[in-house]
C-alpha cells in the first residue's frame, strides 16, 4: 500500500511462523520511538484478524486507509495547483 501497511494472509497453520516473522521485522524498529511508544498509542506494529470472525472489521480499516489516501491525493494537488491569475496579469492580454 502506498503508506507502507502491508496485508499478509495465511492459512491459520502458518500463524507460528508469521508471527515469528513479524516479531523479527518488529525487532528491527525496536529503537524507533514510536514503536518504543507503542503501548501508549492507537498506532500498533501489527494488527491481527482472523478473516472468518473479522471480516468488517478488515474491510472498514482498507476503506479507512483508502480514504485517507485519497484526502491526502486531493490535499496534495490544491497545495501545488497554480493561483488562478487575473486578465490584467497575463502577458499578451488585451489592455
Amino acid at each position: 500500500m502506498k503508506n507502507s501497511d502491508i496485508f499478509v494472509i495465511y492459512k491459520t497453520s502458518a500463524h507460528p511462523q508469521v508471527e515469528t516473522s513479524v516479531q523479527q521485522v518488529r525487532y528491527l524498529f525496536d529503537d524507533d520511538p514510536l514503536v518504543a511508544e507503542e503501548d501508549n498509542s492507537e498506532q500498533k506494529f501489527s494488527t491481527w484478524y482472523d478473516a472468518e470472525e473479522d471480516f468488517d472489521a478488515i474491510l472498514q480499516s482498507v476503506q479507512n486507509l483508502a480514504q485517507a489516501e485519497r484526502s491526502a491525493r486531493q490535499r496534495c494537488a490544491a497545495a501545488w495547483m497554480p493561483a488562478p491569475r487575473s486578465r490584467r496579469n497575463r502577458k499578451g492580454a488585451n489592455r
